[in-house]
């Protein structure tokens, strides 16, 4: 049994905390909150209210999770490949049973030392399968580039951008398929705009509107291909509301 504070609803052994009238046993982390009102969740929320109102305001509300080896005294040097942190979503499966649904992570990689740790952020969902199993499906890697559907180990070649607005040559996006199905191909699409992806203005002739290129898997190793064709689409006049 916990220790009854103040409200009737707070419960604590001194090494958890439970609000909303959880029993201490059926609590699985330091820190719980209940709620059995479905019509207005009251959750968890951090609330700044600064006194000053200036346009430099950078602070807010947070939630922050921090990770060390050694002690809380005296914190030593993490590793890469070490989680950082997880926000996970579970659901009841059966009674007494939870079961993780969905998660966002974020894992250290690359050289971590002073005033660096590199990352990646996963976020996974399950499978409608029994049991179901916790999958990456999106991959954000510490250079910026991100992979959907590709798994830990293949995610899109550096340099290559879902989306880009960035005024350089050869920006662009690579989607792949992989599959023993002879129909199954990417399916590319284009969009050519000056301006910003904000604020797009009309493209103008002599602009090229996309390159298509069609690679070839040369052999098992991820990331070697090679282009085996190419299609160009190029803007032969000022492109308006009326003129294609």
């Amino acid at each position: 049994a916990g220790t009854l504070l103040a409200s009737t609803t707070i419960l604590t052994d001194g090494s958890k905390i439970g609000i909303g009238g959880i029993p201490l046993a059926n609590i699985p982390t330091l820190f719980t909150v209940g709620d059995t009102i479905n019509t207005s969740p009251r959750g968890i929320m951090s609330w700044q209210s600064s006194a000053d109102n200036t346009a430099t305001e950078t602070t807010g509300g947070s939630i922050h999770l921090r990770k060390s080896f050694g002690t809380f005294a005296a914190p030593t040097l993490i590793n890469t490949a070490n989680t950082l942190g997880r926000i996970v979503w579970s659901g009841c499966s059966a009674a007494g049973t939870f079961v993780e649904s969905a998660s966002i992570e974020v894992v250290t990689s690359g050289t971590v030392a002073a005033t660096r740790v590199p990352s990646y952020m996963v976020f996974k969902t399950s499978t409608d399968a029994a049991p179901s199993v916790l999958t990456e499906r999106i991959r954000i890697d510490n250079a910026g580039n991100i992979g959907i559907g590709t798994g830990a180990n293949t995610l899109v070649t550096a340099g290559y951008l879902l989306q880009t607005n960035v005024n350089a040559n050869y920006n662009s996006s690579l989607f792949s398929t992989y599959s023993a199905t002879a129909a199954h191909c990417p399916i590319f699409v284009a969009i050519r705009g000056r301006g910003t992806i904000a604020s797009p203005t009309a493209t103008q002739s002599g602009d090229n509107l996309g390159v298509f290129g069609f690679y070839s898997q040369l052999n098992t190793t991820v990331g070697n291909y090679s282009v085996a064709a190419y299609i160009l689409g190029v803007a032969v006049e000022n492109h308006s509301a009326t003129a294609l």
